[in-house]
């Protein structure tokens, strides 16, 4: 079931809102490179000159990783609220969006959010993407939308908050199996505190 599940988050579509900046001079030099962000979330982005149409996250046709994905955009603000109680850490809080594949579908990654106004969002790619769209890779910049975002993570503890669609994995285990998972993941067992 865990194979089923990923390749079902693959293919989750997500709408426009997406603009991929100059990748950093460590990431074209060394695509294994990637500095934490020095900026705080901070509202810094200037406003753009045209809304671009609302993203739309379709349903993944599997009801456990469609709620996976809700109960995580609903938490949003808790992990923003916790993201502004560690400025200029932004490596600890991390998002996950989907981005055009070169295969068709969409590619998941994790991204460092370095700026935040409203909806509109500013950051650096954290994971190793196989097949990004333009070349995109680990330590490239981007621009997002707040609402392509699929699922968040920060560590607490040694354990990792969020992972709302890691858990959506579980979904299938027994609760000693689950318990097994979570340890091995480094996941805490509940998302939010």
């Amino acid at each position: 079931m865990r194979c089923f599940r990923q390749g079902l988050l693959a293919g989750v579509f997500l709408g426009s809102g997406l603009a991929a900046l100059p990748l950093s001079a460590s990431a074209q030099g060394d695509p294994a490179a990637v500095e934490a962000p020095a900026a705080p979330v901070s509202p810094a982005l200037p406003a753009a000159p045209e809304a671009p149409p609302a993203p739309v996250i379709a349903s993944t046709g599997d009801p456990v990783l469609d709620k996976a994905i809700a109960d995580a955009r609903a938490s949003l603000p808790h992990f923003w609220e916790h993201a502004s109680k560690f400025p200029g850490q932004a490596h600890w809080h991390i998002v996950k969006i989907g981005l055009p594949s070169t295969e068709g579908g969409n590619e998941n990654v994790w991204i460092y959010t370095t700026e935040k106004q409203g909806d509109d969002l500013k950051g650096v790619i954290v994971t190793q993407p196989e097949s990004l769209v333009g070349g995109l890779r680990k330590g490239g910049k981007i621009e997002f939308k707040e609402s392509d975002v699929i699922d968040w993570s920060y560590d607490e503890d040694g354990l990792r908050r969020g992972e709302f669609t890691k858990r959506a994995e579980f979904a299938d285990l027994t609760p000693a199996e689950i318990a097994e998972a979570l340890d091995y993941e480094a996941i805490h067992p509940t998302p939010v505190p």
